[in-house]
């Protein structure tokens, strides 16, 4: 049954052009303090806000800068999040971030924050340079404008 319903979902004009209107594609346009986004290539976004997971790079409207960022999910609303000798904390748990590039600077620690319903808390790859929640505070779930796919 549910086969079905994805089949019609999917292969019917109205479906198809439901689901080609949640995707877009977008080309980079500086670094972003993001390394694994390269300026100048395309990528594919899942349009929408709903929340996203933890470790996935959003795109979101910055309405005091005027500007949309990329940045990373650190923590979820009702977590706690704090950073200590460079390292991040999510609930009192150090979290495990391959994607950081190695020999970085050290930042500077962070009290804890409970982030609040409905927000989240992202931070830059580039953590020495980020323009993230350290400067603007848990983002609004209602200003992601999407999620990259197929990017580690």
């Amino acid at each position: 049954m549910i086969y079905v319903l994805l089949i019609l979902l999917v292969f019917t004009p109205l479906g198809l052009s439901r689901l080609i209107r949640k995707f877009g594609l977008i080309q980079i346009a500086g670094g972003d303090g993001m390394p694994q986004l390269t300026k100048g290539k395309t990528y594919l976004l899942w349009k929408g806000s709903a929340l996203p997971k933890r470790g996935q790079i959003i795109l979101f409207d910055d309405q005091e800068s005027e500007y949309t960022w990329f940045r990373r999910v650190i923590a979820l609303p009702g977590e706690e999040v704090a950073i200590r000798d460079s390292r991040v904390y999510v609930n009192g748990k150090r979290l495990d971030e391959p994607y950081l590039v190695q020999d970085q600077e050290e930042i500077v620690d962070e009290e804890p924050v409970r982030i609040p319903p409905g927000h989240v808390f992202v931070l830059s790859d580039n953590r020495v340079n980020g323009y993230d929640s350290r400067k603007l505070g848990p983002i609004p779930v209602e200003k992601i404008i999407g999620k990259l796919l197929f990017v580690k």
